[in-house]
């Protein structure tokens, strides 16, 4: 029988700051982004950019696509 992982520090850290900070829905505008990034990169202790693009800026750039 597989076992269950118990959720590590960061990755209940970092749930919390995207409850907290935007209540896990995308992040529609500069501060709050900001705000988000700089929490996660104390969690994790360093900034992320592949994560950072993969989670803000394709989304953003696919929206806006759409839009136009």
């Amino acid at each position: 029988m597989p076992r269950v992982r118990s959720p590590s520090l960061k990755g209940t850290l970092n749930k919390l700051i995207d409850r907290a900070v935007h209540n896990n829905k995308p992040v529609k505008d500069l501060g709050t982004l900001v705000v988000d990034e700089a929490l996660h990169t104390l969690v994790e202790g360093e900034f992320r950019l592949d994560k950072f693009i993969k989670y803000h800026v394709a989304p953003m750039a696919r929206k806006r696509r759409r839009r136009h």
